[in-house]
This record gives C-alpha cells, sequence and structure tokens, in this order.
C-alpha cells in the first residue's frame, strides 16, 4: 500500500467513504525505537444524502450469514493464495507456511471454495495475519493483539501487563521484540500482577549485565520470598533444554544488583 508515516498529532482529519453508515477508521503508530502499535475506531456516519450501498457490507455485517466458515482456511483451484476467514467475515492472506501452522496442523484443512465465493467476503484491513493459537512464543517473549494496544511479558504460563511506554523504556525492553498474537492465545496465560516498578524486573526474567556474558534467571529466594536472587545459567546446553530464547535476555544496568543463588540446570 502507497501509506507512510506521518509526525505524530493528537489530532487527524479523515476521509470517509459515502453514505450513512458504520465505519471504522485504522491508525498505526511508531515509537522512536521502531515498534509499531495499530489502534482502530468506529464512527457512524450520518447526514448524508444516501446509504451506503455495499450488498457485501450487508452480508458482513449479519456475521450468520457469512458464505463461508468463520475462522477456517480457504484457496480457490485457480490461485495458490491461502486465505483466513476471520470472526468478521473479512479475509487475510497467509503470507508464511510457518504462521499457517500456527493456526492448522495439515495443508488438508484447507477448504476449496469458488472465486466468486471467496470475493464476496472483504479483504481485512489488517492485512497480515498475526500468530495464531498453537503458536509457542517461548520463554519471555513480549505479545499483544491486533485489536488491544497492551504489551504483556509472558513468563512460564502466566501473562505481565506492562503499564506504560515509560516503564516499558526503562526496563529496557526493545520495541522490535513485540510480536502481534491471536486472542485465543494470550488467553492461555494466566493473568499476574502488573508491571509498574523500574527499578527491578519481574521474577523469572532472564537478564544479563553489559560487557558480561553470563545468563541469569531472577526468582524468589526460598528463605525470603520477598527478595530476588538470581540464577545463572551454566552453559548454552542447559539454556535450550529450558526452552530459553536468547533474543528476549534483558541487558539491565549494573546498578541493579541481586544475589547470587544456585545456578539454574534443568
Amino acid at each position: 500500500e502507497d501509506v507512510s508515516f506521518e509526525k505524530y498529532n493528537s489530532t487527524k482529519d479523515w476521509t470517509l467513504s459515502e453514505g450513512n453508515g458504520l465505519k471504522t477508521v485504522y491508525a498505526k503508530f511508531r515509537s522512536a525505537q521502531g515498534g509499531t502499535i495499530i489502534y482502530s475506531g468506529q464512527i457512524t456516519l450520518t447526514g448524508q444524502s444516501t446509504d451506503a450501498k455495499d450488498e457485501v457490507v450487508e452480508i458482513i455485517n449479519d456475521n450468520s450469514n457469512c458464505p463461508l466458515t468463520k475462522e477456517q482456511a480457504y484457496k480457490t483451484t485457480i490461485n495458490k493464495s491461502v486465505y483466513y476467514i476471520t470472526t468478521n467475515c473479512t479475509k487475510r492472506a497467509f503470507q508464511r507456511s510457518d504462521i499457517y501452522f500456527s493456526y492448522f496442523t495439515s495443508w488438508k484443512d484447507v477448504n476449496l471454495t469458488d472465486s466468486k465465493t471467496l470475493n464476496l467476503i472483504p479483504n481485512d484491513n489488517l492485512g497480515f495475519m498475526p500468530w495464531g493459537p498453537k503458536y509457542d512464543p517461548k520463554y519471555g517473549a513480549l505479545v499483544k493483539t491486533v485489536t488491544d494496544p497492551k504489551v504483556y511479558l509472558l513468563l512460564n504460563n502466566n501473562k505481565y501487563w506492562i503499564t506504560n511506554e515509560t516503564t516499558f523504556n526503562q526496563l529496557n525492553y526493545n520495541w522490535n521484540w513485540i510480536e502481534d498474537i491471536d486472542q485465543r492465545l494470550l488467553e492461555k496465560y494466566t493473568t499476574k500482577e502488573e508491571i509498574t516498578d523500574t527499578t527491578t524486573h519481574p521474577n523469572y526474567t532472564l537478564i544479563k549485565y553489559e560487557n558480561d556474558p553470563k545468563v541469569y534467571r531472577l526468582e524468589p529466594d526460598t528463605t525470603n520470598p520477598e527478595q530476588q536472587v538470581k540464577r545463572h545459567i551454566p552453559n548454552e546446553t542447559e539454556f535450550n533444554k529450558l526452552n530459553f530464547r536468547f533474543d528476549r535476555v534483558v541487558t539491565v544496568p549494573d546498578s541493579e544488583v541481586y544475589s547470587e543463588g544456585e545456578n539454574l540446570e534443568s
């Protein structure tokens, strides 16, 4: 698409499609660090001389009459592209096979349809597929859904909301780490406390210090759960056995001091 980023402004003029009716607008924000978040909002346009005349939209607004089964994959016999039908009865194309397999287990799960039926379903404004409910983001991932800008840190089977951009930056997280995921995947994780403290990192975070290759995991002190200790992961073999990600290790300042605990091994 022929689009570009503009300098941030608190207001923005929108040109809506003609006709009375419900309109959805989208805005993609980019931080100075390169991270992006998509916001959407709906506007009911009134006062026009005519109503919006779009038979496809009329079909879509009645979700029970979606021409194809929602949350399923489809293709035609004359096109190799595979599309996902969303819960709003729009379609998004799978751009990569690994994302497809985060939704389905086999190519046999792709249904065949004719071009006429597939074309009844409009392209989704999002334009891409987030990771699906079968995706394993592994330990220490940063994620958000495409319908909510909240960013969560995933540790073990828990999710922690990082409440604002200042906290995110001061804890040395990287905006490029954020992955878009399906809401169903996020719901698999138990909601834990919000991350607001910028002086320490949450328990079970993977950390390292600048100019020091050692990687640690923060854990509660077994003798005093109110305190934290850092447990050294002795080698790459143990790191991989624990299903950790090297690209999700947070570099912390030397001023962030933790007591030494026992080595962490699988």
